[in-house]
């Protein structure tokens, strides 16, 4: 950022505005600007009654509160369209380019008042309507108070130059979105082969044996002494094998269930409650010292030198041992599940013989994982680069030439 925009900032900031810039309504826009009511500039209506059974496939996409989930044969609105979420879902933008059918679930702007289509989609996103939410129940928006906010509105020369430059960011994105499913998807189909030898790694021959899981892994209790003083970091495992997340931070004191314990390195966790929904995985060096609930179970391998543990983290991922999980479960509902070690213990699994070539193969998946991380730290690059640009950009803090 270059130092004539930073001090820009700062005037602004301050209360002071810069040359080629006014003071409105307490807002400190570009000169050329106006200050204008979202009613004014691009009204709000709700969208039409359409029920499930109703809905008859077709080529005009259906947009409801949280996005386009099917389409129509029939269309009540012709493109551009910038739809918003009215009931359920609040807050999400879409921009649809065709003819639509906008649910009664949402809001969709019913007239551009001759701006740019694509600039009201970036300024309803950038002002953030989540905080028009109105009730305690279902979340709604409040339209009137939608329609009475302010926004500061450029030139359309001007729009439609902020919007091309934010579509291109937006190209990036979605991009590099496409790039991380591509990458897990050749990822999914490496470990299916790779992790039911139906690809064999070069220079292993030998046959897989089948062993049963209890033989290869076994149950970890660790007793620590409590302490209501002391922060314990929570963590808990997502489903659908998507791996740890830190949950809370909480003194001892404040927590009711005092069963707590810790976890590391090389550890596997399964979630009693959530583990048909894939709730498993194993504990990596960045979660050494995090603790668990008396909900989660603790494996480890019984021999290292013989079974490496993460060869079982990533055999978890397949749906076979989601069957497994399910096989080792009770209950008459999915949610509601118990699940039984002893059960889960007792099935069985095919894997190497050499544990060189359980490394090799974790090897090769580690490699992918890793690449598929640092494209997901690009993508969120990304979007924080873009948020930043909308700020600047939707304030005229920084102008475009048009």
């Amino acid at each position: 950022m270059n130092e004539k925009i930073k001090e820009r900032i700062e005037r602004i900031k301050n209360k002071s505005f810069p040359e080629g810039y006014k003071l409105i309504d307490s807002a400190i826009i570009p000169e050329d600007w106006i200050l204008n009511k979202i009613v004014d500039t691009c009204p709000l209506q709700r969208g039409f009654d359409l029920t499930v059974d109703s809905v008859n496939e077709g080529h005009y996409p259906v947009c409801y509160s949280n996005g386009i989930l099917r389409s129509h044969s029939e269309f009540k609105v012709k493109g551009p369209g910038v739809i918003t979420g009215r009931s359920g879902t609040i807050g999400k933008v879409f921009y649809v380019e065709e003819k639509f059918w906008p649910h009664n679930t949402s809001l969709w702007v019913t007239d551009f008042k001759g701006n740019f289509p694509k600039f009201i989609y970036y300024l309803l996103t950038f002002i953030d309507l989540n905080k028009f939410s109105a009730g305690t129940g279902v979340p709604t928006l409040n339209r009137n108070d939608v329609h009475s906010f302010k926004v500061a509105i450029p030139p359309i020369p001007e729009q439609e130059k902020i919007s091309i430059i934010l579509s291109t960011w937006d190209k990036a994105i979605e991009l590099k979105e496409q790039l991380i499913e591509e990458k897990k998807y050749q990822k999914s189909g490496l470990m299916k082969k790779l992790l039911t030898s139906e690809v064999r790694m070069p220079g292993f021959e030998g046959e897989w044996k089948e062993v049963r899981i209890g033989d290869l892994v076994e149950e970890v209790n660790r007793i620590e002494k409590w302490e209501d003083d002391k922060l314990y970091d929570l963590v808990s495992v997502r489903r659908r094998s998507e791996g740890l997340f830190h949950r809370d931070s909480l003194y001892g004191y404040k927590i009711a269930t005092k069963n707590l314990t810790p976890i590391k390195e090389g550890d596997f966790l399964i979630s009693k409650m959530q583990v048909v929904h894939g709730a498993l995985s194993e504990v990596k060096k960045d979660f050494e010292g995090y603790y668990v609930s008396g909900s989660y179970i603790i494996l480890n391998s019984r021999e290292s030198k013989k079974f490496n543990i993460r060869f079982y983290h990533y055999l978890s991922n397949l749906p076979v041992m989601y069957r497994k999980a399910l096989r080792s479960s009770y209950g008459v509902h999915i949610e509601k599940m118990t699940f039984n070690l002893k059960l889960y213990l007792g099935e069985k699994i095919y894997i190497p013989s050499d544990i060189n070539e359980q490394n090799k193969i974790v090897q090769i998946l580690d490699c992918l994982t890793e690449e598929i991380a640092l494209l997901v730290n690009e993508l969120e690059t990304l979007k924080i680069q873009k948020k930043g640009l909308m700020k600047l950009l939707l304030t005229g803090i920084v102008r475009v030439q048009s």
